[in-house]
């Protein structure tokens, strides 16, 4: 159980930095959970990419009391959040939906939160939302405690980057935050409706994830599905039609083969962008727009089918998930369990279709992964 935590907080408020509890409409406010309340926006935003969120009148009335609308009420006034949607009923109660409107790059700064009544509640619910995890799940977790950043380095690294220009500001700020996070032990996991684990790696930056991560002080290695979703897409295509056109066919032969980005090679677009395009065609509403057409006209079958899929569930996020349930039970279920299986003492740790663990272990960990791999399509 965690005695402290180190969050986020905008460094303009200093009475919220330097007193334990301020005066607000005729309450008393405990600014430890100020605190926690900004906290959660900030690392929405700039971790999870989401700048509105859902608060539920049941969470905030057990996390900060009787008087849990002041503390909502006061980042309203400082103008930290705004009011989106008013009262909605769900499953989970009512809910308001609120949006963060308060620019905080070069305005955070870290704060110790030892507030034991919160700390109980927060050591609580992760307890009880970790409980609620497969046998797979909870291992998976587990092993992140010996997953360490050499922080220095890191941040010398985004620093240089930041300097040259080869990277914004914005993501600069956004790995910033992640480093200093988990240098200060202020570790976070959420496994997804879809399957997919959320952890304090999943949004670092490729560079730092690839050089600056060690498991148990030993060199790290990582393997990952190539072309994932394409052949995930294809399985689904093999799974749902008897007969497949000539065209279907040879997608996913080109999928099989790991030729199916190089066949929009012809067109002037850099791979980062293709890869853009073609995430966009399977996740997106596919509106018959100049960028959507390039993947028409590269593979009219498929863009017919991803269509029709989309219209017969009358939803066009349906895809997308499909896709992410599959690739999860692929990693977790499959690649991650079997391995566990053989050496259980093996540290793993994913990033959604990546697999990273112990150099030392690729003898073990690669024949597994490739027989999964290929057994996709």
């Amino acid at each position: 159980m965690r005695s402290s935590i180190w969050q986020f907080c905008p460094n303009i408020f200093p009475q919220v930095l330097t007193n334990d509890r301020i005066e607000y409409k005729g309450k008393s406010l405990k600014t430890s959970y100020l605190v926690d309340l900004m906290h959660t926006f900030i690392v929405r935003k700039y971790i999870h990419k989401r700048k509105e969120m859902n608060l539920w009148s049941v969470i905030l009335r057990r996390k900060y009391g009787t008087f849990y609308n002041n503390y909502v009420d006061w980042l309203i006034d400082h103008k930290i959040i705004q009011l989106k949607k008013k009262w909605k009923s769900g499953a989970g109660g009512k809910s308001k939906l609120y949006r963060l409107t308060l620019d905080v790059e070069d305005k955070v700064t870290r704060y110790l939160n030892t507030d034991k009544f919160l700390l109980r509640k927060i050591n609580h619910f992760k307890k009880d939302e970790e409980k609620k995890l497969s046998p797979i799940y909870q291992q998976m977790v587990d092993d992140l405690k010996h997953v360490k950043l050499n922080y220095d380095k890191a941040l010398a690294s985004l620093e240089l980057e930041l300097e040259t220009s080869l990277i914004s500001k914005a993501s600069f700020f956004k790995n910033k935050i992640s480093i200093d996070a988990i240098k200060n032990e202020a570790f976070y996991n959420t496994k997804d409706e879809y399957g997919r684990l959320h952890t304090n790696y999943t949004n670092l930056k490729k560079s730092i994830r690839n050089n600056f991560l060690t498991i148990d002080d030993k060199e790290i290695e990582w393997l990952d599905i190539k072309n994932c979703q394409p052949k995930l897409l294809a399985k689904l295509i093999l799974e749902k039609e008897k007969t497949l056109s000539p065209e279907l066919e040879k997608f996913i032969q080109a999928v099989r083969d790991n030729t199916f980005y190089s066949s929009f090679s012809h067109l002037d677009i850099g791979k980062s962008d293709i890869k853009k395009l073609v995430f966009q065609i399977f996740f997106g509403k596919n509106k018959q727009n100049k960028k959507n057409l390039i993947f028409k006209e590269v593979w009219p079958a498929v863009w017919h089918w991803i269509v029709r899929l989309k219209r017969e569930k009358k939803n066009h996020k349906h895809l997308s998930h499909m896709l992410q349930n599959m690739e999860s039970d692929l990693i977790y279920n499959k690649i991650c369990q079997t391995i566990k299986n053989v050496d259980s003492s093996i540290i793993l740790f994913t990033v959604h279709d990546g697999l990273f663990f112990a150099k030392e272990n690729l003898h073990i960990v690669k024949p597994i992964f490739d027989k999964f791999e290929n057994e996709i399509i």
